[in-house]
């Protein structure tokens, strides 16, 4: 189940996949399940023996395997979480959350694991957050504590199924203004997705004077308008900023940006900056054809007309996706649902691409984020 656990990150995001074969990829995952449930206790001892496997996402399918087949007491699985160290506990997370709900109430109930060490109390914070089993009233005592990782969890889960949005705004207030990156990225993301659009617009202000960070711009490029991609265009010019504003300049969808990604590919002098532009084109534009000694200059005026630059575009096609519904890939889905209060989506939406929190800086899959 490992394997196909990664793959099914990739295809949440995917551009080409509709939810049709989303959901045929879990359809592969059970079935996988369901021969480790004919392997009984010989799946389990194969398990626990893996537990502090060195991969966090083999650490993820030998905690789902011991924890939902062999049914351990909740106070040996508090001994495992303790010794297992923070970057295994990522693959706890991930297990936690794609577990039945109620089978992790009944596992770690709140009453025997409320006195658990910090870095284990944010795996379980994480764990019923993501199941809707958790008070956000009650993490108010914990927006101070001394661990980052903690803090960071709780700035990640305060938008999950919450109907206190009052509260969770509230300390979302000190957390966006953590110390730590980790904790403050992770609070401005929750706020975007809780607020009214502040957010947004204090990503706008940080760009206006020059001062924002790259997941500030990427955040803007998710959320904003197209016309924001004038905001972002001096950041085009900004070597260690051009990779990220790429991206969040496609990600706004206007083919007014079209030239001025063009202006910056170097033509192989500089491969990572001609990446980053064909990256930013590709969410616009689609794939790019194979030019051969054509240049982009070249070729965008023979293709222009029907990109209208009052309409955003994803990949070649008009945002909002106006087509078949059932033929939507799952990119687009993902980007409409940001945009939405509708709380059919929340199982979407609540989700994030690889290398989200560090804005393309490190595009690992990682397990529990």
């Amino acid at each position: 189940i490992r394997d196909s656990n990664v793959q099914r990150r990739y295809l949440l995001f995917a551009p080409d996949v509709p939810l049709e074969g989303f959901l045929a990829h879990d359809e592969r995952i059970a079935a996988h399940w369901d021969g480790l449930v004919v392997g009984g206790p010989a799946s389990v001892e194969m398990a626990r023996s893996r537990l502090a496997a060195f991969d966090p996402w083999d650490v993820f399918a030998a905690v789902s395997t011991w924890l939902q087949l062999g049914t351990p007491p909740t106070e040996e699985i508090l001994e495992e979480m303790t010794a297992a160290g923070e970057d295994n506990l990522a693959g706890w997370r991930e297990a936690f959350r794609r577990m039945p709900g109620p089978v992790l109430e009944k596992l770690l109930p709140l009453a025997a694991t409320d006195e658990a060490e910090s870095e284990v109390l944010a795996a379980l914070i994480y764990a019923r957050s993501w199941h809707g089993l958790q008070d956000p009233a009650a993490l108010k005592a914990l927006v101070e504590d001394d661990c980052v990782e903690l803090r960071r969890t709780l700035a990640r889960v305060l938008g999950w199924g919450v109907t206190d949005t009052e509260t969770a705004s509230g300390m979302l207030q000190e957390l966006v203004d953590d110390p730590e990156p980790p904790v403050a990225r992770a609070a401005l993301w929750t706020a975007a997705m809780l607020g009214n659009g502040e957010a947004q617009e204090h990503c706008r202000e940080l760009v206006r004077d020059g001062q924002a960070d790259p997941f500030q711009i990427q955040t803007l490029g998710l959320l904003g308008q197209p016309a924001d991609c004038n905001l972002l265009r001096p950041f085009l010019d900004k070597p260690e900023l051009l990779p990220v504003t790429a991206r969040a300049i496609g990600d706004l969808g206007s083919t007014k940006a079209v030239p001025w990604l063009i202006d910056r590919h170097t033509g192989a002098e500089d491969e990572e900056a001609d990446e980053a532009v064909t990256a930013g084109l590709e969410i616009l534009l689609g794939d790019l054809p194979d030019l051969g000694e054509e240049s982009l200059q070249q070729w965008w005026p023979q293709i222009e007309t029907p990109f209208s630059p009052s309409t955003a575009w994803l990949r070649g096609r008009e945002r909002p996706w106006s087509q078949d519904p059932d033929d939507e890939p799952m990119e687009s889905r993902w980007l409409s649902s940001l945009r939405t209060r509708d709380r059919a989506v929340d199982w979407l939406r609540r989700e994030i691409p690889d290398g989200f929190f560090t804005a393309g800086d490190n595009m690992e899959a990682l397990p529990g984020e």
